[in-house]
């Protein structure tokens, strides 16, 4: 009986001639004699993380307990069962492929055995590849920064994938790789970009193994974002701060910004030069004392860009010592006197004083601030003595002032003055003659602080003839006049002398440049 028949046959044969150590042994031969002829593996190539599915095939049909076929992968990154049973009558049986990410393309054998023979199929894992590059934003001012999202194709493997980075421009960099974390598919970076003075376009790069993409940022230059003052009011004579805000850092030679300002109370540097990487600078602004309020535009510009700033100049307020006082003086010496002091809006003191005991009588000039502190110098027959001292202020309008003495430094002089209003206040009218045959007409108004302006008309000549008066007057009638003829073709400053107030006023100009002095006598309206 030969065993290459099938079992059927096999029996037939036992049944007629009575064989039965002969199907017994015929079963275990044909059992042996199974072999593996095939293993395949579908899809044959996968992206690692992907199932396939594995197919082994045997030599002949199964018989009635299956044939076991013992299965295996040599791969870290794919496992398999480690056995496949295929059933009854048939010839071939399917199992899982289970495969993990790989770093990169990696081939997987997978076997299957049955006895003595084995057969193998391969299957390929593939990594992960760049699929997309993006950057935030794709246009900057250089000194910001940019972020960027490289995705990958299927998850990173379980030890990370590492993204291969790179610039083509020294003003936009970035770290040389960036890794993706195991399990993600995407991961992301910092652009650090520096100050430029042109456009520049730099090309960021990420690669793995054979894939790559490009993309492109716009770096431009810095452009003038803010100008600022501080503060944005002042009294004239005061100086600001102003700070120009760059968009970005300037670039590696700096930059220059030019600077302006308008208006004659307000001056600023022609320029302001910002080192490489910074983002700002502060420049002064120096101002003038104003009669009047005024605003001064300060401006700065690079390139086409430019910014301005409104700076407020005010006047400086009135003095709160201002006014016209007489009163008395008195030092620790013993001396005592009499004393007459006019305080102009400004701060600007002038007036007299006489010594009760000697009669000696003396000038006084100097300044006083909103807080008290004054300058003093006295001019009498002994020379002229400056002495700083303080005021305060009193109830009714009424100063006390302290000041050292200034012959012999360790006494003190204590003046109290009451606040009264100047007795040549007021406004007159009348005539002016020089004694020289040169006379005509005046107006002229007096302030309570001893303000003098006017204006005169002379006779005989019209127009030309005519002009202004100006000057100031001191509580005991010294005063300063300057006179201007219309076309501001002949100015002339000249001491005078008022007389006692009341109408007439009669006004000697002294020293004026004439042979004789000019009197005004002038009727209070």
């Amino acid at each position: 009986m030969n065993c290459i028949l099938g079992f059927r046959e096999a029996k037939r044969a036992m049944m007629r001639t009575g064989l039965t150590a002969m199907l017994v042994v015929c079963s275990v031969a044909m059992a042996f004699a199974q072999t593996v002829s095939n293993v395949s593996v579908n899809p044959a190539s996968v992206v690692g993380g992907v199932n396939a599915i594995g197919t082994v095939t045997i030599s002949a049909k199964a018989g009635v307990d299956g044939v076991n076929v013992t299965l295996a992968a040599l791969s870290d990154f794919a496992t398999v069962p480690q056995s496949v049973s295929i059933p009854k009558g048939k010839t071939s049986a399917t199992f899982t492929i289970t495969t993990s990410p790989v770093p990169t393309d990696t081939n997987v054998t997978v076997s299957g055995t049955v006895g003595q023979t084995t057969k193998s199929a391969t299957l390929t894992l593939k990594a992960p590849k760049i699929t997309s590059l993006a950057l935030s934003p794709t246009q900057l001012v250089g000194g910001n920064n940019s972020n960027g999202t490289v995705k990958i194709s299927s998850p990173a493997p379980g030890s990370g994938l590492t993204i291969n980075l790179a610039s083509n421009q020294a003003a936009a960099m970035v770290d040389s790789t960036v890794v993706i974390g195991a399990g993600a598919t995407s991961g992301k970076f910092t652009i650090t970009t520096t100050g430029v003075s042109s456009n520049t376009t730099a090309k960021i790069t990420a690669s793995l193994n054979s894939s790559s993409i490009g993309v492109s940022l716009t770096i431009n230059p810095p452009v003038i974002s803010k100008l600022s003052l501080s503060p944005t009011a002042l009294v004239g004579g005061n100086p600001a701060i102003g700070t120009v805000t760059l968009s970005g850092a300037a670039p590696p030679n700096g930059l220059t910004i030019k600077l302006g300002a308008t208006g004659a109370a307000a001056s600023v540097p022609a320029s302001l030069f910002l080192e490489s990487g910074t983002t700002s600078g502060t420049f002064n602004v120096t101002t003038t004392a104003v009669k009047t309020k005024s605003t001064s535009t300060i401006s700065a510009k690079f390139g086409s860009s430019n910014a301005t700033a409104a700076l407020t100049i005010n006047p400086a307020p009135a003095n709160k010592y201002a006014g016209t006082y007489s009163g008395s003086f008195l030092s620790t010496s013993g001396d005592i006197g009499s004393i007459d002091i006019v305080v102009s809006a400004t701060g600007a003191m002038s007036g007299g004083s006489t010594d009760g005991l000697s009669g000696t009588k003396a000038t006084l000039t100097g300044t006083i601030d909103n807080s008290g502190n004054a300058t003093v110098t006295v001019t009498d027959n002994s020379g002229t003595h400056s002495n700083t001292g303080t005021f305060v202020s009193l109830s009714g309008g009424n100063i006390q002032g302290a000041f050292p003495n200034g012959n012999s430094g360790t006494t003190y002089v204590t003046l109290n003055l009451a606040n009264k209003p100047l007795m040549y206040q007021g406004t007159y009218s009348g005539t002016f003659d020089d004694g020289q045959g040169s006379s005509g007409s005046v107006t002229m108004t007096i302030s309570a602080s001893g303000q003098v302006n006017g204006s005169y008309t002379q006779n005989g000549n019209g127009n030309g003839g005519n002009g202004t008066v100006k000057g100031t007057v001191s509580a005991n009638g010294a005063a300063k006049l300057t006179v201007k003829n219309s076309t501001g073709s002949n100015t002339k400053s000249a001491s005078a002398a008022f007389g006692q107030g009341g109408s007439p006023l009669n006004i000697v100009v002294l020293n004026s440049g004439s042979a004789t002095n000019t009197t005004l006598t002038l009727t209070k309206q």
